[in-house]
This record gives structure tokens, C-alpha cells and sequence, in this order.
């Protein structure tokens, strides 16, 4: 392999983990922002702006930059119970929030590749169901069955908790992940299209989860 060939190869595996770790502090920062509306004991939160994040990084960059999601979500986990059992519950739980990312992603790629496909109505509402009410079902049990196992959730709070952490993944998801990717087209698109189209639904969305959550809990 010549010297050039080397010098590329080594100069683009910099730019990638430069990313990586951008995208890991992007995610702390963003699950740290959740955790001041956590749920006690643990850090379940109504809104999680990390879960929209991830999903919007994995569709502006690509799949291949899982590895940030996956570290930034850990980290943050480390960092909230850094006791033997919270870091080692806090791998699998990093891991469960990837997996959820890289679904989500997976489902709703064909909708976000050009700004003019992802606006159209039908194509926007896909978005927000397959991205936030389905695909968040993923972390969600995960997490708990996760917790429960480490023991770091009683038996009693697990249904409760997992209805929490799946609202604050679905309005995080469906609040921020278009939040980002309209600014990441608003950068990149040579022609202005029409953002109502976005965030009319988005936000429709958001109040109907948010008055069932706060519904559920009245009645708690």
C-alpha cells in the first residue's frame, strides 16, 4: 500500500472517530438536559431530547456512526449511577438505546433522503409514528427489563416507569429529531420549502401525547 493510500486512510479514520465523539457529547449534553425532568428514583424522564437527537445524527451521518450514540448515551449512564451495578447496567442500557436509534432510522430513512419528500403530509406523518410511538417502544422495555435485572427498579414501578420513559423517548423523538434534520436541510438546501408542513403535525403530536401523559398521571 503506498504512502498517499496510508496518509488517507488514516487522515479519514480521524475525521470518523472526531465525529464520534462530537456526536457521544451531542448526546450527554442532550440526555443531561432530560434528566432535569426525571422521574425519582431513577432518571426516566417525560421528555428525553437525547432519544430525537440520536435518531437525527444516524440519518444526517449515517448508520456506521453508531458508536457515538452508543457511547454518549453510556457515559451518561455512568455518570448518574457510577456505583459497580449502575456501570455495568449502564453498557446495556447505552446499548438499548442505540438499537432503538438505528430502528428508528431504519424505518423512516426512504421519508428524510430529500427535503421534498420528507415535507409531503403522508410522508411526514409516517415519520412521526414509525419514529416516535413505534420505534420507541424499543429502549423503553429494554431499559426496564434491564433495570429490573440489575436491580435498580422495584417490581411495582416497572409499569409506570416504562409508560414515562416511552412518552419522554416519543416526544423527544418527535419534537427534536425533525427539529434538527430542518436545519440540517435549511443548510443545505439551494431552494426554501414550506416548514408549517413539518411542524403543524409535530406539534399536534406533541399536545395529544403530552394531555395523555398528564392525563395518566392525574389519575396515578
Amino acid at each position: 500500500m503506498h504512502e498517499a493510500e496510508i496518509d488517507n486512510m488514516t487522515l479519514r479514520s480521524a475525521r470518523y472517530w472526531r465525529t464520534v465523539t462530537m456526536i457521544a457529547l451531542a448526546c450527554f449534553l442532550a440526555a443531561g438536559a432530560g434528566r432535569l425532568m426525571s422521574v425519582p428514583p431513577e432518571y426516566i424522564s417525560p421528555l428525553w431530547p437525547a432519544a430525537g437527537l440520536m435518531l437525527a445524527v444516524l440519518l444526517i451521518y449515517g448508520f456506521r456512526y453508531w458508536p457515538g450514540v452508543w457511547l454518549g448515551a453510556t457515559l451518561f449512564d455512568m455518570w448518574v449511577d457510577p456505583s459497580v451495578t449502575g456501570l455495568m447496567s449502564s453498557v446495556f442500557l447505552g446499548a438499548g438505546s442505540t438499537v432503538q436509534a438505528l430502528i428508528a432510522a431504519r424505518l423512516v430513512k426512504p421519508f428524510v433522503h430529500d427535503p421534498a419528500v420528507f415535507i409531503r403530509d403522508r410522508n411526514v406523518w409516517s415519520f412521526l409514528i414509525l419514529s416516535g410511538p413505534v420505534a420507541c417502544l424499543t429502549a423503553p422495555t429494554l431499559g426496564i427489563a434491564i433495570l429490573y435485572g440489575f436491580g435498580r427498579l422495584a417490581p411495582d414501578s416497572m409499569a409506570s416507569h416504562w409508560l414515562t420513559w416511552w412518552v419522554g423517548d416519543t416526544l423527544g423523538v418527535i419534537l427534536f429529531a425533525p427539529l434538527f434534520l430542518l436545519i440540517w436541510y435549511a443548510r443545505r438546501s439551494l431552494t426554501p420549502f414550506p416548514r408549517t408542513q413539518v411542524t403543524v403535525p409535530l406539534l399536534i403530536t406533541a399536545i395529544l401525547l403530552s394531555a395523555g401523559h398528564l392525563g395518566l398521571n392525574k389519575y396515578e
